[in-house]
């Protein structure tokens, strides 16, 4: 699914489902003491990042946990990657290779494994982190898993993109929002606002915590400018493609949509080459989709590549 639009502002949709927002709330509470009482213990050694967000759907997490594994590189810092494989097909713990794809673990891992050695995990708790060779790093950047209290987060990032911020500021399914801004900001260590502030959210809610901006750098962009162009994406906001890509000088003529993380078939990209190529047009979408790619298909597809520019180092590295 795609995050619906009056997930971005209020309504009489957002007020006609609180009552159901007040239930996953108490839900959510169950959840987190359950996890804290029977799954988590002391016996967890190697130290974890957390990199979080407080919304559903993309805030920017995936290229802010590739910007903390290059600052750790530079820095000869030994670490991994750990995540929950989001749409991948493998559950138990496992460490992802060449051999693997998107129907296997998910887009995420694959592009942190550019950077550094990627696992996957369904179920991540304090005893998955005991394993031999997650063990072996100083660090485990764990992308996601803010609100789950299964393993001892020894640094927690918050990542909020600029622009949606906390949407409606409602609490799912009302809003975006997974837990309470004011108590999630509590429980980080450090935030990192991903553009421009647009809803004045280090004011509003940042006022006594350590804040840091990023900013996104396109690696590409001269391959898209003054040219005409198919934009196609299954994120959670298609719309950051299409808008990067603008605000580069291409012409999008199309733009095609589909929902967050999908899994594209051979036909779906046989008829978006058909229909990009009836048209003389280049087609263009995230890494992210890209990745999901059948091999044989991706040389004929670009990708809008990027990465995450922090403001400054990040004080605990």
């Amino acid at each position: 699914m795609r995050a619906p639009k009056f997930w971005r502002k209020k309504s009489l949709i957002s007020y006609f489902l609180l009552p159901i927002s007040f239930f996953y709330q108490i839900g959510y509470f169950i959840k987190s003491i359950y996890q804290i009482i029977f799954h988590r213990n002391s016996k967890q050694k190697v130290k974890t990042i957390c990199i979080a967000n407080l919304t559903l759907g993309g805030s920017g997490k995936t290229p802010i946990s590739l910007s903390i594994g290059k600052l750790l590189k530079q820095k000869n810092i030994k670490f991994s990657y750990l995540s929950k494989g989001y749409g991948g097909k493998i559950t138990n713990l496992t460490k992802v290779n060449s051999k693997h794809n998107a129907i296997d673990v998910g887009d995420e891992p694959l592009l942190l494994k550019e950077m550094s050695n990627s696992f996957i995990c369904k179920k991540i708790t304090s005893k998955i982190l005991q394993n031999q060779e997650l063990s072996k790093n100083d660090y485990i950047i764990i992308d996601d898993g803010f609100q789950n209290f299964s393993w001892k987060k020894n640094y927690s990032i918050l990542v909020i993109d600029g622009d949606y911020a906390f949407g409606n500021e409602m609490m799912f399914p009302s809003g975006p929002l997974r837990e309470s801004i004011k108590l999630g900001i509590k429980r980080a260590d450090l935030i990192i606002l991903i553009g421009k502030d647009r809803h004045n959210i280090q004011e509003r809610f940042c006022k006594n915590k350590k804040f840091i901006k990023a900013d996104l750098k396109i690696i590409n962009p001269n391959d898209f400018k003054n040219k005409n162009i198919c934009a196609f994406a299954g994120i959670a906001r298609p719309e950051k493609l299409f808008n990067s890509l603008e605000a580069l000088g291409a012409n999008i003529k199309h733009k095609i949509k589909f929902s967050d993380h999908y899994q594209y078939s051979n036909n779906d990209i046989k008829q978006l080459i058909k229909f990009a190529k009836e048209r003389n047009l280049e087609l263009v979408t995230t890494k992210k989709d890209w990745v999901r790619l059948d091999k044989i298909y991706q040389k004929k597809i670009k990708f809008l590549d990027i990465e995450m520019i922090l403001s400054e180092d990040i004080y605990f590295l």
